[in-house]
């Protein structure tokens, strides 16, 4: 009965607002507005789930030019000016970021292909399709959790693998061939779960987490050497211990293209329906914080599915299911956070710029002091989008612009003029 009630208790917060306290509760009346000034726009509607991505004065998405089609599209990031667009429509793409290097981008395709594109200054073509797999079989499926790094892409496939490509061992010479090649293994779970985690590097070592959907299993946490393969960091938390508890959230680790892990200058932080932080000089837990129904509202401060959070000076903020939070690096504890309560649920990453907090919601632009959460503003005639990747670029915040239920173009702020 307890498992039942959990996973009522789960479903109902998963599908409704939280009653949080905040410092603005997104009523209009006497707010204070800004009006954000446009640097550029597009004119192209983006796919905008998460998707693009900055590489060198650069910005490379997935643009949906017509109906039920996509290309990449790779445009000026200082001007949004159009540098090429792919000839080829891309059908069931992986919304993972492409993968950029100097000479040619990666893209994602389902169930298991990386389809190949040069990175041409002014114009690209297809140089590669390639089917992947482990063991000479080519019949596992390609997670979200994707990433580049170096020489290689590594992958999350069929759940349960971590793996990676060498992508020196493709071939440019001809795109008519289909390629298959093998992965290296990293890791295959203990406990069989899926890794929906997105890989995180530091130090020359690669970290990534498993999923349990209803925490019957313990998460678990590994880091790999990526010169020697070595397994150099290994936890695990949350699940049934949770359960016993008697916490009502217990620890999943994370769901489908979640980013829970965040490390910066030695401290490997996860944040997900529990905060956690270790030590990676010796693995020491410095501190586990789990939702617990005791704490009051105000502290609902779990980031189920979030983007990367931001680190600022020796803050993390974040965002969560309906909320922006920051809390102290060093002890996990929450400092402020901040509900806007007509754009529902929050899936888009926070920009800070010049100790001002920005994030683009359906129901405005809105500016908070990042040391207290105080409202500074908000442009309510900018509909963004609660869903989505927002880059900070020199002076820009490039991100989606709403002008439609369906349809974003990407556009760039000013944040140094607005």
């Amino acid at each position: 009965m307890k498992k039942v009630g959990y996973i009522l208790i789960t479903l109902i917060v998963l599908l409704t607002s939280c009653n949080l306290s905040s410092n603005s509760d997104g009523n209009d009346d006497n707010e204070p507005s800004f009006k954000a000034k446009i640097a550029w726009d597009s004119g192209l509607i983006s796919n905008f789930y998460k998707s693009h991505i900055v590489y060198k004065d650069h910005v490379y998405f997935y643009e949906r030019p017509k109906s039920y089609s996509t290309t990449i599209t790779k445009l000026d990031a200082a001007t949004g000016e159009l540098k090429w667009r792919s000839k080829q429509t891309l059908k069931s793409i992986i919304y993972t970021q492409p993968f950029i290097t100097d000479d040619y981008v990666y893209v994602l395709i389902s169930p298991n292909y990386i389809y190949c594109f040069s990175n041409d200054e002014n114009s690209t073509t297809l140089t590669a399709i390639v089917e992947i797999g482990i063991n000479g079989k080519y019949d596992y499926e390609i997670n979200m959790s994707a990433i580049i790094y170096e020489n290689y892409i590594y992958i999350s496939l069929a759940d349960n693998f971590f793996t990676r490509l060498d992508i020196n061992k493709i071939m440019h010479d001809d795109d008519r061939i289909m390629q298959k090649i093998d992965l290296e293994i990293l890791w295959e779970t203990e406990t069989n779960n899926s890794i929906q985690a997105k890989p995180v590097f530091y130090d020359d070592v690669v970290y990534v987490s498993t999923y349990s959907p209803l925490a019957y299993k313990v998460v678990e946490l590994a880091g790999f050497d990526i010169a020697s393969k070595e397994r150099v960091f290994y936890t695990t938390f949350g699940g049934p211990a949770d359960i016993e508890a008697g916490l009502p959230f217990p620890e999943n680790g994370g769901g489908v293209s979640s980013n829970p892990i965040f490390i910066k200058n030695g401290t490997l932080y996860y944040l997900n329906w529990s905060v956690n932080a270790w030590d990676l000089s010796d693995g020491a837990l410095l501190y586990r914080h789990v939702f617990n129904g005791s704490i009051p509202d105000s502290e609902w401060y779990h980031s189920t599915n979030s983007l990367q959070p931001i680190f600022y000076n020796g803050r993390i903020y974040n965002t969560n299911g309906d909320s922006i939070f920051c809390m102290d690096a060093a002890t996990g504890e929450l400092i402020w956070n901040a509900k806007e309560k007509n754009s529902g649920s929050i899936n888009t990453s926070p920009i800070i710029y010049n100790d001002k907090l920005y994030i683009a919601l359906h129901h405005g632009l809105f500016r908070y002091d990042s040391e207290n959460g105080n409202l500074l503003g908000v442009d309510r005639s900018f509909k963004g989008a609660n869903m989505g990747r927002n880059i900070l670029y020199n002076d820009y915040m490039i991100c989606t612009q709403m002008y439609s239920t369906a349809d974003g173009r990407l556009i760039a702020i000013d944040l140094g003029n607005s």
